[in-house]
């Protein structure tokens, strides 16, 4: 049994996976959530005494920025607070399904298929990559403000923000991880579907010259393949939807954080060069962490949306290779209610939809919001110099 576990692939974020025990995630000895309540403490402690470093970082900044940099603050704990209380409950809440996904490769198995490296370079490598790049920028960068500023509370600040977005990255590391294992799996299944259909378009040409008992022999064949392309689309369709309720909460709260510090970044930058419009050496820093939190949340979209379409594949090349066959036809029938009912569409906590369409909307309402909080500055503006001439 270990061996087959060994030549098969289980999971692409084994790396990001062995992180998250040090973060106090997906464990479930009695020791390791002992170590995650003390996590919770530490982090409970930085969050208060951060708190003031907070208050006295952007009292003095304009009402809109205070605003979204008390949000960002809060939500921030609330999301590690919450993770790592979920962590204590239900240690296996954010690990890979392993035994689930192990019955569904031993049926791959069988069947000969194989991942290869060029198809899990990408999710395994390049995707771990990245995170540990933006991992070391974030220390690096909090390493010369601690430096620069030398001060207990700043450290404590510094340290809540570093942690913080450490475990953003390995939350939405192991989800993309998860989804990616999962489309994986539905491509191969899909490839399988369509080595079954054109078996089937010989087999309906060879039986009209072969005798009745043969000819039943290759219907009751194919029927066997419908329905174990029919089992193993469910239960990856299960894999989906349980990786996808496990994650909800963190996905509500990353995207709003992503679009809250979308926005705050980019007033900030505007209300700089408002005040200096010769040092862009000042932006540099806020463009990058702009872009960090755009193309984040748009490849956990676009994973999302790229399984949803592999998984919709499915009932293509299932009308398209066995829908001519009537022996099969029943089973065709049968499989597509099945398909209509299992509608595999992402969502965060069942308030609205993961795709693509998502981050067009984002763009839109940071957009918005931006336009509108230069607009409340200019009126404020106006107002102010009116005030000043009559006076």
């Amino acid at each position: 049994m270990e061996l087959k576990k060994k030549q098969f692939l289980m999971s692409t974020g084994q790396s990001l996976e062995t992180i998250s025990h040090f973060l106090g995630l997906n464990l479930s000895s009695y020791i390791g959530r002992l170590y995650s309540l003390v996590l919770i403490l530490l982090f409970s402690f930085l969050s208060q005494i951060s708190w003031r470093s907070v208050c006295t970082e952007h009292c003095e900044k304009h009402l809109t920025i205070k605003f979204m940099a008390i949000a960002r603050f809060f939500l921030s704990t609330f999301f590690v607070l919450t993770t790592l209380s979920i962590s204590i409950f239900h240690p296996k809440q954010f690990a890979f399904l392993r035994e689930e996904i192990f019955i569904i490769d031993s049926i791959f198995e069988s069947y000969g298929a194989k991942f290869s490296d060029e198809d899990i370079f990408f999710t395994k490598y390049i995707q771990d990559i990245a995170t540990a790049i933006i991992t070391l920028f974030v220390i690096m960068e909090n390493a010369y403000d601690i430096i620069t500023n030398n001060s207990f509370q700043l450290i404590c600040f510094f340290l809540h923000d570093w942690y913080f977005l450490l475990y953003e990255l390995v939350m939405s590391g192991l989800f993309a991880h998860y989804i990616n294992d999962i489309y994986l799996r539905f491509r191969k299944l899909n490839k399988i579907a369509i080595k079954y259909s054109r078996e089937n378009l010989s087999i309906s040409c060879i039986g009209f010259s072969t005798n009745s008992n043969s000819f039943n022999k290759c219907d009751s064949t194919v029927i066997i393949k419908i329905r174990l392309l029919q089992h193993i689309h469910h239960e990856l369709y299960i894999l989906a939807t349980k990786t996808n309720t496990n994650f909800g909460l963190q996905l509500l709260i990353d995207s709003v954080l992503s679009l809250n510090n979308i926005i705050f970044l980019l007033y900030d930058m505007y209300r700089d060069m408002e005040k200096d419009n010769n040092n862009t050496g000042m932006l540099i820093i806020p463009i990058i962490f702009v872009s960090f939190y755009a193309l984040r949340f748009l490849y956990i979209s676009y994973v999302c949306q790229r399984l949803r379409n592999k998984f919709r594949q499915t009932a293509i090349i299932l009308h398209n290779g066995f829908l001519e066959n009537k022996s099969s036809r029943a089973e065709v029938i049968h499989f597509s209610l099945q398909l209509i009912h299992e509608n595999l569409i992402f969502t965060a906590l069942g308030l609205y939809e993961i795709n693509i369409p998502l981050i067009c909307s984002i763009a839109g309402a940071a957009v918005t919001y931006l336009v509108m909080f230069i607009q409340l500055d200019t009126i404020k503006f106006a107002i102010a110099n009116n005030n000043g001439t009559t006076k």
